[in-house]
């Protein structure tokens, strides 16, 4: 009887860590699920107003290459106007502080009625960016139309002034 009862017990055990187990793939897989570009639906921004259709491939993405090997080697800002000026664009959506700068000064050199307006998502907090980057984007974060935040905690890092205009979308565009 002992050894029917502790195979019995080995039984209930697995079966339990086995549960445990799927349950930990099952919330994994719906975690990371939540945090893919969405396809279909549609985003509201503040300070974004008419439709807008975003270009992608099959994977969700629409990149343009600017030939960037260091981002001190500003070259890159001519090849973005270039860019602009030969396939434009609604918006211009940076992810980096540094590069949203200089974007936002190259998208001001346009004519007024071929500039794409800018966005700028913070995805870490303020402090983590050097102080020059932190500079640039500071001065010049005001020309963009709409800036997101992906979390409160980063939003909350934000001088007031950007604060204020930052909008906080989980997961950002």
């Amino acid at each position: 009887m002992p050894r029917v009862a502790s195979e019995l017990w080995c039984l209930r055990v697995f079966l339990v860590l086995a549960g445990l187990l799927a349950l930990r793939v099952l919330g994994a897989l719906l975690f990371l699920r939540g945090s893919l570009a969405r396809l279909d639906g549609s985003v509201v921004v503040a300070g974004l107003h008419g439709p807008v259709t975003v270009a992608r491939d099959a994977r969700g993405v629409s990149p343009t290459c600017l030939d960037v090997h260091d981002e001190r080697d500003v070259r890159w800002a001519a090849r973005l106007r270039r860019h602009l000026v030969d396939h434009p664009v609604d918006i211009l959506h940076a992810h980096s502080p540094y590069p949203a700068g200089i974007a936002r000064l190259v998208v001001r050199s346009l004519p007024k009625r071929h500039r794409p307006r800018t966005m700028y998502t913070l995805h870490n907090t303020w402090g983590s960016f050097a102080a020059p980057s932190r500079m640039l984007n500071g001065a010049t974060i005001g020309l963009d139309a709409a800036d997101l935040s992906v979390s409160q905690l980063a939003s909350a890092t934000l001088p007031r002034r950007i604060a204020a205009r930052t909008e906080v979308l989980v997961h950002g565009v």
